[in-house]
Formats: C-alpha cells, structure tokens, sequence
C-alpha cells in the first residue's frame, strides 16, 4: 500500500536567516494517514504481519496530539508486529518512535555523523516520563 509522506519541516535558506514557521500539514492529513495504516489488511508485508493494532493507532493520534511538531518532521509507518513507526530527523539526530501493539512507547536513535546512540526503553504508556525523554531525545529545544 503506498504511503502519503507527511512533509518535513524546510530549513533555512541561510544560516542564521529568520526563518516563518511552515506551515503544517492539516489534521486531515494526519487522520488520512492513520486510516490507511488501519485499513491494512493482515499479511500486508506478505510475511504474515498482523493488521496494525486500533490501540497503537489510538497512542500514535494522542502522541500527535501532545506533541503537534512531530507531524511536520516525519512519517508514519506500519511495523511488522501490528505497531506504528515514526521516523524523523531532529537537529543531528536520526531519532523512531515505536508504538507497540500494546500501546507501550520506545523512542530510539542516533547521532548522524557521530557516535550517539540512543538505546530503546520501553514506556508502557503515554505519560509525563515518556513525554520528557521524547523532548530530550536530540536537543534541548523543538525547532
């Protein structure tokens, strides 16, 4: 099933150069994303994946909620296990949040061009710790 990429947020032209907020995608982009990954139909990677689980879509949408930034920075896709995958770039990071079947959250990375690592820990749910370590994980302030 292809993807509809949710797009990235545009640099500036020049360093240092103000830069106006891009705007980003609607909402509906956001839903129309997530009712494909929920129409999925099971084996959809022909090897036997499950459909992606209605709980990490419901997760995934209250992450988007919580943190409407995220929406301009990456995608979402399906993982082999019936979860959801963002995958997006922050600063010099190369940073994923998994959302598993169950709800629980991981977010994991690293450091382009250098030897960062950020090593997966598992959030059973969505609360202020994960929140923290998701605006930690590749600086110290959204852009």
């Amino acid at each position: 099933m292809p993807s509809k990429p949710i797009p990235p947020c545009v640099p500036p032209a020049h360093p240092g150069e103000a830069q106006e907020t891009p705007s980003l995608p609607s909402w509906a982009a956001v839903e129309d994303r997530l009712a494909e990954l929920a129409a999925m139909p099971a084996d959809w990677n022909d090897d036997g994946a499950p459909p992606i689980s209605a709980i990490a879509l419901q997760v995934t949408r209250q992450l988007l909620l919580a943190r409407p930034m995220l929406i301009g920075l990456g995608d979402l896709f399906p993982s082999p296990d019936g979860g959801v995958l963002m995958e997006y770039i922050r600063g010099t990071w190369d940073l994923t949040v998994e959302v598993g079947v169950d709800g629980t959250l991981e977010i994991f990375g690293f450091e382009i061009g250098g030897t960062g690592k950020l090593y997966p820990k598992p959030y059973p749910v969505m609360d202020a710790d994960f929140l923290r370590a998701l605006d930690a994980a590749g600086g110290p302030a959204w852009r």
